[in-house]
């Protein structure tokens, strides 16, 4: 996955680009994998990409990938795919399939909001294993996999009787709690250098104490325990992505909330709400954190090819030129990560694909500020 610094990059490249915002592979026979394709092809076409965009992106689309469901993100830009990124779960927004002379990023930003990094640990009386991961639900990938091997003397249950009995399990418990030590420095050491959100911890009851003992308050801080079977080679048990999926919507829950609430400190000053004045507050490079509805239809905005980066009226004296015409939400989300800001989005229509739409209108867009604005406002 690509760094915010990166997809800056790619958002100030002069060029054009087609965008592909499409279900992943799902198993489907070949007859109807073709006819998506050309279904695909006909509507890139249509949208006036050139040939060698619809190749490239067309060459993105494989038969098989990730476990199904799954979203599929490709950005070509001059006949080259700069990005092209698989989500796991069900695809979030309407599908989108067009060519232009910026990409479309809302769709790739509110897919990544969900892929968090954690950290699951399987512990045991002779070591553990740490799993790096990131995504969420059925279909969580892992980064990175690592073991630790710890000591394995006098670890089977001692029966002998009498005096010597005592002595081996003092023995014992001190093999065990060296062992937790080992994994307890390997788990500080993930939470220093990858910031997982939370940390998974399942295992042996006995080794899970040993180990929330030695661990340091930062990664005690983000500990989950589950009761689940984690460490059989490509297993995510229902438990497991249960307690996955609730950390990660509580994680992104907060980030909202916090956001709402910085808006609101010093009677409103911390904050912006509405089109106008988040526009006015991204031309300053003044927002830190934005929050936006992607069922949002606030017209549209002007994409800039410069600072500010964005503007609602062609006539605003900028020494930026305008590049295109671009969906509110997409010229929101560009000026954010352009002018180093977090972008969050708001989930409001249910999961399942039978229950009832909301009808509650879409929310403007509000901001947090990095600094307070009309200090002298009422």
């Amino acid at each position: 996955m690509r760094a915010p610094t990166e997809l800056a990059e790619l958002l100030m490249r002069p060029g054009s680009w087609t965008t592909l915002y499409v279900d992943g592979p799902d198993g489907a026979p070949g007859p109807a994998r073709t006819a998506r394709r050309t279904s695909i092809r006909d509507r890139l076409e249509r949208a006036g990409a050139p040939k060698a965009d619809v190749e490239a992106a067309l060459d993105a689309l494989p038969d098989e990938g990730p476990p199904a469901p799954s979203s599929h993100v490709v950005l070509v830009h001059d006949g080259t795919v700069e990005l092209d990124e698989f989500h796991s779960g069900s695809r979030l927004g309407p599908e989108f399939v067009g060519h232009g002379r910026l990409p479309r990023v809302a769709p790739l930003l509110w897919e990544r909001e969900r892929d968090v990094p954690f950290l699951i640990v399987e512990v045991a009386r002779e070591g553990g294993r740490l799993r790096l991961a990131q995504g969420h639900g059925q279909a969580w990938e892992v980064d990175d996999n690592s073991e630790v091997e710890g000591q394995t003397d006098y670890l089977p249950k001692v029966r002998a009787g009498g005096w010597s009995q005592a002595r081996y399990q003092r023995s014992s418990e001190e093999v065990w709690r060296a062992n937790a030590e080992e994994v307890a420095e390997a788990v500080d050491r993930e939470v220093r250098e990858n910031d997982p959100v939370f940390v998974i911890v399942s295992g042996d009851v006995r080794a899970r104490e040993l180990l929330l003992d030695q661990l340091a308050p930062a990664s005690l801080d983000r500990v989950v325990e589950v009761r689940a079977e984690t460490n059989a080679a490509g297993a995510s048990s229902e438990s497991l992505n249960v307690e996955i999926d609730e950390r990660v919507e509580e994680e992104l829950e907060s980030e909202r909330q916090e956001v709402l609430a910085r808006s609101s400190e010093g009677g409103g000053r911390r904050g912006e709400r509405g089109l106008g004045p988040v526009v006015h507050a991204l031309q300053q490079a003044q927002v830190e954190a934005l929050l936006l509805d992607p069922r949002s239809d606030a017209g549209s905005l002007l994409s800039l090819d410069d600072s500010p980066w964005v503007a609602m009226d062609p006539g605003e004296s900028f020494s930026a030129h305008v590049i295109e015409e671009v969906p509110a939400v997409e010229g929101l989300a560009r000026a954010a990560i352009l002018t180093d800001a977090r972008v969050l989005f708001l989930h409001p229509e249910p999961d399942e694909p039978d229950a009832p739409r909301s009808e509650e209108a879409p929310a403007e867009p509000l901001a947090a500020l990095r600094w307070a604005t009309d200090p002298d406002r009422p």
